[in-house]
């Protein structure tokens, strides 16, 4: 009985690994593709563009977009290294996001990041979105949504909130980057 317990758990736990890489390798396709639609967005924004100061303007964007975005890749990096199964692995992604202040980090990035999409978006329709989604992203204080969100999830979890940032980064970042 007792070889057919541990034949069944060692089953389920390469099942759920499987599932896990699977999940890991999805979210890995959709950034590639978002990062390469982000890419050919501002190519083609800076090729219509022919003020000087236009194309600084886009040309720092498209840097803190960037910069947004590999931070929260080698967050997600750092989580990759973690078992998600490890049920000691949520206090110390609740320590790191909530009290050591890379959920501020996180958010903050990303909040400068929306700012400056507003700052370059031509129409005022194009603001309005933009900071519409900001709202929405962030309708708490940092510390209060750090807690929120990371206080009781594994590391898989961090991951995908984290993706869905830069999913949603990438997303108002093409939406700024539109000639409306």
């Amino acid at each position: 009985m007792l070889a057919i317990s541990c034949n069944f758990t060692e089953h389920t736990k390469q099942n759920v690994d499987s599932e896990i890489l699977e999940s890991k390798q999805a979210m890995a396709i959709e950034m590639q593709t978002l990062r390469k639609e982000f890419a050919s967005s501002y190519s083609n924004k800076l090729n219509k563009l022919v003020d000087t100061g236009s194309k600084q303007k886009l040309d720092t964007y498209y840097g803190l977009v960037e910069n947004a975005n590999y931070f929260m890749d080698s967050i997600k990096s750092e989580m990759d290294k973690l078992d998600p199964m490890d049920v000691q692995n949520v206090e110390l992604i609740k320590n790191t996001f909530v009290y050591k202040g890379i959920g501020d980090s996180l958010f903050d990035r990303i909040n400068t990041s929306i700012e400056y999409a507003e700052n370059i978006s031509i129409s005022l329709q194009q603001k309005n979105k933009i900071k519409a989604a900001q709202d929405s992203l962030f309708d708490k204080p940092n510390a209060q949504l750090a807690e929120e969100l990371f206080s009781l999830t594994n590391s898989l979890g961090a991951s995908m909130i984290i993706c869905g940032f830069q999913t949603e980064l990438y997303r108002i970042s093409m939406l700024a980057l539109k000639d409306e």
